[in-house]
């Protein structure tokens, strides 16, 4: 079911126009696994934020930390 969750939000990231970078999971403990996804956006920190709340509803997010770099 992970794989199914972890596949929803990759989607969505692409419908989203966000160019993902690198994709990083942790060994799963209870059923759940730490996911870093490193993405490069367009626009502005409007964008980021937009995107965080939309993934956040996706089935099977627990959590999610916003980390801006230039």
């Amino acid at each position: 079911a992970s794989d199914v969750y972890k596949r929803q939000v990759l989607v969505s990231l692409h419908n989203l126009n966000a160019n993902i970078l690198t994709v990083n999971q942790s060994i799963p403990i209870d059923g759940v696994a730490t996911v870093t996804i490193s993405l490069r956006l367009k626009e502005s920190f409007d964008e980021a934020q937009a995107i965080k709340l939309i993934i956040a509803q996706l089935k099977g997010v627990v959590d999610i930390q916003l980390l801006s770099g230039e």
